[in-house]
């Protein structure tokens, strides 16, 4: 029932107070619930599935929620028509009509994209007048279509108005109990009935019929809505009963033509099809027949293969035992189940018979017994190929390829060339170490001492004997090293011509055709083997050449050098042809070269402490051995001398330079300077040095170092045995005067002026990154200048204590007394003596720079002590003044061309003169006066004082220069260089 219907009827309820009659009708059957065809089609109402088994309906206020219809089949329906119990199924069918035309596609709703142009400009419109002729003709079709539509719709509002009544006849249903719109209704139901019992009122009189009345009205109110319901829908109803009925007519008849077929299709078979099918069997039978001796056949050609083939593998012929198993590996393919050869082949697969399941292991079998042969032969072809390397053989590659050309192509067919890279290295190293053992058998025949282990043997050689090994042994490796690089690059070169020999093996299950599916071999890379050949053949040489440690560590530097140039060619010629560094023979060598470093700097080091502390101080001629070793240091800071290299050359022009005999002063780049026999030696030993950062560059940086420490040796031991006195111990020198002093500064020069060329020169050999390691030439530079400027303050000490002795001598004079000898006194005489004989040393030996800073020094410290003697002096005479300007004018006169600033002497004289003395009364200087003419002096007061001056003029050792050279100090007597 339409919600309408139920408004309607709730509406006049709701106005009319009085209940309807109850009418008694007979208690009907309960029904069972069925799902509506009606509400499905039209989609008015609810089934009852889907409505009264919903938890929210509480109670029903509508007719259109109640639809009792019975499961009934159709009017003419039978059992036997195959229609089952449930319900009217097909209404589906009706809905889904097949020939129902689909609605028609929406259109897209994406925006069509604008247009590039703009649109066309549209026409005007026609005026109204345009239109009425079109307006009249159609005028009279209009006027019909709007009467025809208004009849339609007065008719339609007739019938919607009759059914409208009917619909408001009904009786409400919100006086029928909640309980029959229960989806578990049964009366049976103890519940339902108890529920229905309490909603008839209660009397005294027959209940029953009271209830059987009130049931009846119920089910009448219930049945008139149902009634109402099929009304409306009754036209559908009947039409899909209808359209049913057709089909089950369409569908009997279409079973019965399918029995009918039926039949007729065994009767065909069993009189004419199962004779076709017998011939047709009895002809694949033949077939199979034929196709199984065919097998047979294959199989003993098969048999017959694998019997030659094992024949001739027996027999060595490898290439002819392959060619066979090439014939079976084909044959396999041939008959594989899986081949594409044709329609007989495919019908018998033999490599699926029992008899053949062990096949591909015998073949595997069979390959790898002749790849174990080849491997075999091959190994013992490579060792013999690399053993004539010592007979003196040259390479031939067509021979190569002719003795192993054959066994690599056999083993790639086994599968096997996997195996090459293995026997190669095993081949190589087996050459190695074999031709080391020949040069061991060569040691024990040179010792000719039995009983004596290798290393024994080879420390017990002689240099010479060694050498010789040595040569011989990196020599018949590197040989051996050329011919596997060729040998190895000719094989790679075979097995990259060999890429297209496939292996042949038998696999079971693989698509891919069997001589293609070889496994991926490894690629022969013979670089690999002869980078492990170079890295044996060094660490064996590094092992013979590490047991005479001992021995090449006391070597003379010729020799050593010898050896390691033989060990380092070695090392890299084998890097080069390796193409990576090889670190035992190198590590080897490098550690014999420190330890030859460390013996040879300790006789060094010790040669020369052994000089400084032996030395006399006492100028020597430079030997030209001497000159020449400063010429190639000096030298060395720009290019490497050519007479450094070992074995050593001697250059025309280093014997000219012997021959011209001994020098007085030695020469660098221009600067002469006096040497002691202990620096001469010295500046040889330091020179040795250059062969060794020339010919061992390895330990450049650890020869630098040995240089400094040498050096800084002869700096310390020099000051030691100078200013510390050392000589008069260990040389017996009686004691150290300015003499030894100053030779000793002049052996500090010569090293400073050396210091930089021999930086330059380490420099050159040195890493780039090493170049800060230089600092340390600079700081013993800076050492050397602080020990010279100690001599120097050394020379100036000694003054300062002589100067002391004779201020003493000064203090003691009695100023006033009349000396016994006319002159200066003694303490200025020895004061001017000892300062120009210092003087006259220093113009000897030292630059004329340092004669004047030292010179300064002495005269200033004089000059300053004298000033502060002559004014503590209180003089009370002009007598004593005259005596003391004596000394004054003497030291001033013989001081002044000494110094540099001869107003700082000349200001001791002023000093002098200008002292105050007391005066005495006029007739005191009157009677004196008197008393001097009377003895008639032949002399005037000026004269003694004129006769002092030319006499000390007469005394004085040296000329008026300012400063004398050490070529015109040359002459001096021996004797003016006594101890100061």
């Amino acid at each position: 029932m339409s919600k309408s219907a139920s408004g309607s009827a709730s509406g006049r309820q709701g106005h009319d107070p009085t209940p309807p009659p109850i009418v008694t009708t007979p208690a009907p059957s309960s029904p069972p619930a069925s799902e509506s065809f009606l509400s499905e089609f039209d989609g008015t109402a609810g089934s009852v599935i889907d409505t009264s088994y919903d938890a929210g309906w509480d109670t029903p206020t509508d007719a259109a929620s109640l639809n009792i219809v019975s499961w009934k089949l159709g009017v003419n329906a039978r059992v036997e028509d195959g229609i089952e119990k449930r319900g009217f199924n097909a209404i589906s069918a009706v809905l889904a009509h097949p020939t129902k035309k689909a609605n028609p596609l929406r259109a897209s709703r994406k925006p069509l994209p604008p247009v590039a142009q703009p649109p066309p400009l549209l026409p005007k419109p026609y005026a109204p007048s345009y239109y009425d002729g079109y307006l009249k003709s159609i005028a009279p079709l209009y006027e019909q279509f709007v009467q025809s539509q208004a009849a339609a719709t007065a008719s339609a509002g007739d019938i919607d108005l009759q059914q409208r009544k009917s619909a408001d006849d009904l009786p409400s249903l919100d006086n029928i109990p909640a309980t029959f719109f229960d989806t578990n209704f049964d009366l049976a139901n103890p519940t339902t009935w108890n529920d229905l019992m309490s909603s008839v009122p209660e009397s005294g009189k027959n209940q029953d019929d009271e209830l059987q009345d009130v049931l009846s009205t119920h089910l009448d109110n219930l049945e008139r809505h149902l009634v109402h319901e099929i009304t409306l829908r009754s036209s559908s109803f009947f039409s899909a009963l209808s359209n049913l009925q057709d089909l089950n007519a369409e569908s009997t008849s279409c079973l019965t033509r399918i029995a009918d077929l039926k039949s007729s299709l065994k009767d065909v078979g069993s009189k004419q099809a199962r004779k076709g099918l017998e011939i047709i069997d009895a002809q694949a039978r033949l077939k199979d027949l034929r196709t199984t001796e065919s097998g047979v056949k294959r199989m003993a050609e098969l048999d017959e293969i694998l019997r030659v083939a094992r024949g001739l593998a027996d027999g060595g012929d490898w290439s002819g035992s392959l060619d066979c198993v090439e014939d079976v590996v084909r044959w396999w393919e041939r008959n594989d189940k899986d081949g594409k050869d044709g329609v007989e082949e495919k019908a018998l697969a033999l490599n699926t018979l029992p008899a053949l399941a062990n096949l591909p292991t015998s073949i595997a079998v069979l390959t790898t017994n002749i790849a174990s042969q080849l491997e075999s032969v091959l190994s013992s072809v490579l060792q013999s190929l690399l053993s004539e390397s010592d007979h003196g053989k040259p390479f031939d590659p067509l021979e190569v390829r002719t003795r192993i050309g054959a066994m690599l192509s056999g083993l790639m067919r086994c599968g096997k060339g996997d195996s090459l890279v293995s026997i190669w290295r095993n081949a190589v190293t087996t050459a190695i170490r074999e031709g080391l053992r020949q040069d061991d058998e060569d040691v024990d025949k040179a010792t000719e001492v039995r009983g004596q282990t290798l290393a024994q043997s080879l420390q017990s050689m002689d240099h010479a004997q060694f050498l010789e090994l040595c040569k011989k042994m990196y020599g018949s490796m590197l040989t051996r090293l050329h011919l596997v690089q060729k040998i190895g690059e000719e094989m790679a070169a075979m097995m990259s011509e060999n890429q297209h020999i496939k292996a042949l093996i038998i696999s079971v299950g693989s698509d891919a055709p069997l001589l293609a599916r070889s496994p991926d071999l490894p690629p022969f890379e013979p670089a690999d083997v002869l980078s492990s050949a170079c890295e044996l053949a060094n660490t064996r040489a590094s092992k013979i050449l590490s047991v005479r440690n001992e021995q090449h560590s006391s070597l003379p530097i010729e020799q050593f050098v010898e050896v390691f140039n033989e060990s380092w060619q070695f090392v890299v010629a084998t890097e080069v042809l390796a193409k990576r560094m090889i670190v035992s023979l190198r590590g080897v060598a490098a550690s014999q070269a420190r330890a030859f470093l460390v013996s040879y700097h300790a006789q060094k080091l010790t040669r020369s402490a052994k000089l400084v502390e032996e030395e006399t101080w006492v100028q020597i001629d430079v030997p030209p051995s001497t000159q020449h070793a400063v010429d190639l240091m000096v030298e060395a800071a720009v290019k490497d001398p050519t007479e450094c290299l070992i074995p050593f050359k001697t250059s025309n022009g280093s014997n000219g330079d012997q021959q011209q005999g001994a020098t007085k002063l030695i020469n660098i780049e221009g600067k002469s300077f006096f040497v002691v026999t202990a620096t001469s030696e010295s500046l040889s030993l330091l020179s040795d040095y250059l062969a060794v950062v020339i010919n061992l560059e390895l330990v450049v940086t650890d020869v630098m170092s040995r240089i400094i420490e040498f050096l800084k040796s002869f700096n310390s031991r020099t000051c030691q045995v100078v200013l510390g006195a050392g000589a008069m111990r260990s040389a017996g020198v009686k004691n150290i005067t300015a003499k030894h002093l100053a030779l000793a500064s002049q052996s500090l020069s010569v090293v400073i002026a050396l210091i930089p060329y021999i930086r330059e020169f380490i420099r050159r050999h040195l890493n780039p990154k090493q170049a800060v390691m230089l600092t340390e030439f600079d700081k013993l530079k800076g050492d050397y200048q602080e020990h010279q400027n100690e001599i120097h303050a050394k020379l100036v000490a000694i003054m300062a204590d002589r100067l002391a002795v004779h201020v003493s001598e000064l203090r003691e004079i009695d100023w006033e007394a009349t000396p016994a000898k006319e002159g200066p006194h003694q303490y200025a005489q020895m004061l001017v003596k000892e300062t120009a004989t210092l003087h006259k040393v220093l113009s000897k030996y030292l630059a004329s720079n340092t004669v004047v800073a030292v010179m300064s020094q002495v005269l200033a410290a004089s000059v300053h002590r004298l000033t502060e003697e002559y004014a503590k002096i209180e003089l009370k005479s002009e007598d004593a003044k005259k005596r003391m300007l004596q000394d004054a004018i003497l030291i001033v006169q013989r001081l002044t061309p000494l110094s540099e600033l001869p107003e700082t002497l000349e200001s001791l004289e002023t000093l002098v003169k200008e002292k105050p003395t007391p005066k005495k009364n006029v007739a005191a200087n009157l009677g004196g006066l008197f008393k001097r003419h009377q003895k008639e002096s032949p002399t005037s007061p000026a004269a003694p004082t004129t006769e002092l001056k030319e006499e000390e003029k007469a005394k004085s050792p040296l000329p008026p220069e300012k400063t004398r050279t050490p070529v015109e100090s040359k002459g001096a007597d021996a004797g003016d260089e006594g101890a100061v």
